[in-house]
């Protein structure tokens, strides 16, 4: 699967993403409910584990008896309900405290994971058409630069993809939330535009370099250097 020019235009605009050293790259959108039925699937695996991924509550009785539940917020666990005897308010209140304590810290982790799982979702479904270049130029580049280059074929084509097509973190990020909102449905133009300065703003960065990041991927200095891969408009083909 080579790399090869578009002069026909027969990618779907929405579906080509351009860095910022003017590569077009095509990726392939992602089944949605399917990430949806992942991400439950996940949080009842923590919930099977005894993990408190779903939001305590307190009960709130009305005059006449009825009651309703409520979520906890950081406020209302440092407050013991209003039936409590004085000599256990202050017991209530820690243990409400504790408990949520242990569901931040769970519900924490089960976004982390969420979202190492769609950015490995994105980087090995929706670029998993990018092969090699048959140019071996740019590995000939990072050993001068030092750069040890992964062997194992997956992980050599990963590392391609994040330290030459997705050279800049700003790159990497914005990539990762326009293949998210393009998946979820969200393809007007100025929609896409909004939904990519929000996703932007949240911690992607990170879970991209835990997972394949190599260090050099982003660094302002090469740019100010002026030292881009000169490659000309990269589109990858499913069927070349």
């Amino acid at each position: 699967m080579a790399q090869k020019q578009n002069p026909n235009g027969r990618y779907d605009r929405r579906t080509i993403f351009t860095t910022l050293d003017g590569q077009e790259i095509h990726f392939v959108p992602f089944s949605w409910d399917e990430h949806l039925l992942s991400e439950e699937g996940l949080k009842a695996e923590y919930r099977e584990r005894g993990e408190l991924v779903d939001c305590p509550q307190y009960k709130v009785t009305f005059a006449g008896g009825a009651s309703q539940m409520f979520d906890h917020d950081a406020a209302s666990v440092l407050q013991a309900p209003p039936e409590t005897p004085p000599e256990d308010v202050e017991r209530v209140i820690a243990e409400q405290k504790a408990t949520w304590e242990k569901y931040l810290d769970a519900s924490k982790r089960l976004a982390a994971e969420n979202q190492a799982e769609m950015v490995n979702l994105v980087y090995t479904e929706s670029l998993s058409h990018i092969a090699l270049p048959a140019d071996t130029a740019w590995e000939e580049r990072q050993r001068k630069k030092h750069v040890k280059i992964p062997t194992d074929p997956e992980e050599k084509r990963l590392h391609y993809i994040n330290t030459v097509l997705l050279r800049y973190r700003s790159d990497q990020i914005d990539l990762m939330a326009t293949v998210v909102a393009v998946s979820m449905g969200i393809v007007k133009e100025d929609d896409l535009a909004m939904a990519v300065a929000s996703f932007r703003d949240q911690a992607w960065g990170n879970s991209i370099q835990q997972l394949y990041g190599r260090g050099s991927a982003g660094k302002v200095e090469d740019r100010k250097n002026g030292d881009l891969d000169q490659q000309s408009t990269v589109l990858i083909s499913e069927d070349s």
